[in-house]
């Protein structure tokens, strides 16, 4: 197998999808005979069984090559699949002098368990739902906040350490919504007409992408009477 080479990513030419949902993948490779039983096994990556031990199974379905082709180039195999759901997981098998051999993101492994496998994916495929653009967003410069470190009323310079050091990364500045309201007309008159703001749902952390719960803001930071007079000053400025 040292000299063997078979090449597949999860991109174009490799990979593509038709309006209709169905998938083409391909596979290249330099061995000169067929490949014995070159299969794709996929599943949806959400239909996973997870065991007590840490273990996990997907209910994965089988499909052959529905043609092959030899070329001055290398010997291409093209697989034809129907996708049933927005996403896909797959990984290749193949026999050569009846070894089993698994092809994945990692390259060509020996008989692998199931947990180990780094499968390639179709990521997000959404056809019905395509996504338009609000009028008011293609003219739209975006200012981009990080709450916590932003602004807040009771702002006092020395009383914060210096983020340069390591120990102080996830210090908590305190920045708050009305301290964001504050700077409003600072933004304005950076020329942005729209703020972006990262997470302010409730969470352990200070920059909060890891939500507990999407419904409520963070307390840290006020609460929904502070985000409506925060949007009320926002459409007062036009932004």
């Amino acid at each position: 197998m040292k000299n063997t080479k078979i090449e597949h990513k999860s991109c174009l030419p490799y990979q593509f999808i038709t309006e209709n949902k169905w998938l083409y993948l391909v596979i290249k490779t330099n061995i000169e005979k067929n490949l014995d039983k070159l299969n794709c096994e996929y599943s949806d990556p959400s239909e996973a069984v997870y065991f007590p031990t840490g273990e996990r199974s997907f209910y994965l379905k089988t499909a052959e090559p529905n043609q092959n082709l030899k070329t001055a180039t290398g010997h291409f195999y093209f697989f034809k699949l129907k996708l049933q759901s927005h996403k896909l997981r797959y990984y290749f098998t193949f026999y050569i002098n009846d070894k089993k051999y698994y092809f994945d993101e990692r390259g060509i492994n020996l008989d692998s368990v199931e947990d180990s496998i780094r499968g390639f994916f179709v990521n997000y495929c959404y056809f019905e739902e395509k996504y338009q653009m609000p009028e008011f967003a293609k003219d739209t410069i975006w200012y981009q906040i990080f709450p916590d470190r932003f602004s807040n009323e009771n702002f006092h310079k020395k009383t914060y350490p210096d983020l340069r050091n390591e120990k102080f990364k996830d210090y908590s500045f305190g920045g708050t919504i009305t301290g964001i309201k504050q700077k409003l007309e600072y933004i304005k008159n950076l020329g942005c007409n729209g703020i972006y703001l990262n997470p302010i749902f409730k969470a352990f952390s200070v920059h909060k992408y890891d939500t507990i719960d999407y419904y409520s803001i963070d307390t840290l930071f006020g609460d929904e009477t502070d985000f409506a007079s925060l949007c009320k000053a926002c459409h007062s400025l036009n932004m």
